[in-house]
C-alpha cells in the first residue's frame, strides 16, 4: 500500500522503538512498545496508567 508520501507501507508491520531511517542530529522518541498497564486505583495514585511510564523521583538515590 501507498501513502500519500508516495512510500510504501503496511499497517501491520511490526515496527521497533526508534525508525529504521534515522538522521544525525535530530531528536527521536521511542514508539512506547511496552503495553502492561496499571489497574485505575494505582494508576491514579501513580500518575500514568503505564507501567513503563512510571518513574519515581527518588532525590538522586541510586536502587
Amino acid at each position: 500500500m501507498i501513502n500519500e508520501c508516495g512510500k510504501e507501507f503496511d499497517s501491520f508491520k511490526v515496527i521497533g522503538a526508534l525508525p529504521e531511517d534515522m538522521v544525525t542530529a535530530m531528536a527521536y522518541v521511542p514508539y512506547q512498545t511496552d503495553k502492561s498497564m496499571f489497574d485505575t486505583e494505582v494508576a491514579l495514585s501513580k500518575g500514568t496508567l503505564f507501567t513503563d511510564l512510571y518513574k519515581p523521583f527518588l532525590r538522586g538515590a541510586l536502587k
